[in-house]
């Protein structure tokens, strides 16, 4: 089954594990609403739920991504991502990338059914690796209109809660 959204393509796949010589060597780190922080190595995100995105940037060629929903990493690191009301409504996400460049999404933007961002964590591309250039992952946002979102070497993920719960 396929699904065609705004000029890209979305294939479901079953979970897939491979190896590579990045593996065990970068990593992501996922810090949640109460402090508590989780690493992602590129083998442990090859185990998440998982889909293949084709994305057609403004300026370039068709790119075959394969990513995980930040929505899902948020889930995991105690996010309440399927039913957001109250306090969680207002906290946010900053992505930092190892350059130190920096952005934000709204929890609420990235929760299925509250907001339309679909925002992933890319960790292939055209069935190998990222090149190094924007790997070993990558936050691709295809629902965003510019790619300035779109950071390059994601080390970081961190929900902030100014009203921790």
């Amino acid at each position: 089954m396929t699904e065609r959204r705004r000029g890209w393509l979305l294939v479901p796949m079953a979970l897939f594990v491979a190896t590579s010589s990045l593996a065990g060597q970068a990593s992501l780190r996922v810090v949640g609403p109460t402090g508590e922080a989780t690493s992602y190595d590129l083998v442990a995100l090859q185990r998440l739920p998982s889909d293949t995105i084709r994305v057609t940037p403004h300026h370039g060629d068709p790119t075959v991504y394969r990513a995980v929903r930040v929505a899902e990493l948020l889930r995991r690191a105690g996010v309440p991502i399927d039913s957001l009301r109250g306090r969680p409504l207002a906290w946010t996400v900053l992505a930092e990338a190892a350059d130190g460049y920096r952005v934000a999404f709204s929890v609420a933007e990235l929760a299925p059914g509250v907001g339309g961002t679909e925002a992933w964590l890319a960790f292939e591309e055209a069935g190998g690796p990222l090149p190094a250039s924007v790997g070993p992952f990558r936050l691709v946002v295809p629902t965003d209109g510019r790619q300035s979102r779109w950071v390059r070497q994601v080390e970081t993920l961190t929900v902030e809660s100014r009203n921790k719960q």
